[in-house]
């Protein structure tokens, strides 16, 4: 997520010191949810499933149908949010519920690559089968892109994935574009580097870019990306921004290409879920689906406005064309941040994550 205030359009509109000097002093004390009990994942059905490492390539469990069910989580700020881990707690109590869960994800703004931070990671980690991770910006805030990596066990920081029928892109776009006469660089977030000017950064580096043309134009089954900074979200009556535009407009290609070569073909890419936004959002762009998926904990106008009870959400994929999302419904500790006049230009400022069913092109 940004360090200040996010718009609808994922611009910053107030100073970029706030959040930060927010974080320097924010207090590291946590405060439980009665119902969550203590931090160890309960592993009653946990010990009789398949153990795999972060990124392995094991088969995801599915029904019958080939529909598919994984658990989504993002955003929940360990070292900011001072019940992060009563809250990522309270998902994998969630996650132990449901039977056959092809793997979990995290959408970044995850943990620091601090001492203090093992736990956390740890109880992500007892989750016994494909864990996810992609990265937020404020993951770099006191470390680098490689390290927090290795802190987390990622192995790659961008890259796929097959589950079930469908295929599975994660991207990394925490990375800084600075233009020099005809020449763009880039740089990897590193260290809170990115507190800059909100046109330089968020964006996919070339070799990424070109990576994603190479795997969709491979893969062979429908595909869903995740990112944590917005992808197919602006302000009203705004254009996207480049740095979104120039992903879609790869996926658009990927859907061109496959119904080119077989007219029958469902879209080739289904949809793009990410955080950041701290927001409930949902956008279709040429047939691609874009979830903008809420906090597990607050959203963020001039200051914290933490929701009362965690958010997360569980998501159904079936090759039968539909996208079913079960999410958290909750409100904020005080008042709506548009009570008190903030945020009042930012769409989809809730303390939920609204239950969905969207329809995507199948095959045939």
């Amino acid at each position: 997520m940004t360090s200040e205030m996010p718009t609808s359009s994922g611009q910053d509109t107030t100073p970029h010191h706030s959040r930060r000097d927010f974080l320097r002093s924010a207090a590291t004390a946590t405060a439980g949810f009665s119902l969550l009990g203590g931090l160890t994942f309960a592993g009653a059905k946990a010990a009789a499933k398949a153990t795999a490492t972060s990124g392995s390539k094991g088969s995801a469990p599915q029904d019958e149908s080939g529909e598919i069910t994984f658990g989504i989580v993002t955003d929940l700020h360990h070292g900011l949010a001072p019940d992060a881990t009563q809250r990522l707690q309270a998902f994998m109590e969630a996650v132990d519920e449901h039977e056959d869960l092809a793997f979990i994800a995290q959408l970044g703004d995850f943990c620091h690559p601090t001492a203090d931070a093992r736990d956390f990671v740890s109880l992500f980690d007892q989750f016994p089968g494909r864990k996810v991770h992609v990265l937020g910006n404020h993951d770099m805030d006191k470390g680098t892109k490689s390290e927090t990596m290795r802190h987390w066990g990622m192995e790659s920081r961008f890259g796929s994935f097959d589950a079930g029928d469908f295929h599975f892109v994660v991207l990394d776009l925490n990375n800084i574009r600075q233009v020099e006469g005809d020449k763009a660089n880039y740089t990897h977030y590193d260290n809170a580097n990115f507190y800059i000017d909100a046109e330089l950064r968020g964006w996919a580096d070339p070799e990424q870019l070109a990576w994603l043309v190479d795997d969709l134009a491979a893969a062979n089954k429908q595909t869903i990306v995740f990112s944590h900074q917005p992808l197919g979200f602006s302000g009203p009556d705004q254009p996207l921004h480049q740095r979104q535009q120039e992903v879609l407009d790869i996926l658009y290609a990927a859907n061109r290409e496959a119904r080119r070569t077989n007219p029958d073909a469902g879209q080739k890419v289904v949809a793009c879920l990410s955080g950041h936004l701290h927001v409930d959002r949902h956008e279709r762009h040429n047939e691609v689906h874009c979830l903008s998926v809420n906090s597990a904990s607050y959203h963020w106008a001039g200051g914290m406005h933490p929701y009362a009870d965690p958010l997360f959400c569980f998501v159904t994929i079936n090759p039968a064309g539909r996208i079913y999302i079960r999410g958290q419904h909750s409100e904020f500790t005080n008042a709506h941040p548009w009570q008190q006049g903030l945020a009042m230009n930012t769409a989809g400022v809730t303390a939920s994550i609204s239950d969905r069913a969207v329809v995507y092109r199948r095959e045939g």
